[in-house]
C-alpha cells in the first residue's frame, strides 16, 4: 500500500501536529511521512519519537511543509 494512504483504514495511532491538519488522528503501519491533500496542495508530516500530550498513547506527527503543484 502507498505510504500517502496506510493512514487512512484502522484505529487513530497517531496525531498530526502543526501545519492546517494541526490535531487530526491517523492511522499508521510505519515511521513514514504522512501526506495530506489539499486540492493540489500536499501538507507533509513527518513522525517524531515522542508521544502526544493531548493523546498520550498516540505518536506524535510534526508538520514540515508544503508542496503546491
Amino acid at each position: 500500500m502507498d505510504a500517502e494512504q496506510s493512514h487512512d483504514a484502522g484505529a487513530p495511532n497517531a496525531v498530526l501536529r502543526g501545519g492546517p491538519f494541526d490535531g487530526e488522528r491517523v492511522h499508521v503501519t510505519s515511521a513514514v511521512p504522512v501526506v495530506r491533500y489539499a486540492g493540489q496542495v500536499r501538507h507533509v508530516y513527518r513522525p517524531t519519537a515522542d508521544l502526544d500530550d493531548e493523546y498520550p498513547t498516540m505518536a506524535v506527527y510534526v508538520y514540515e511543509r508544503t508542496l503546491i503543484y
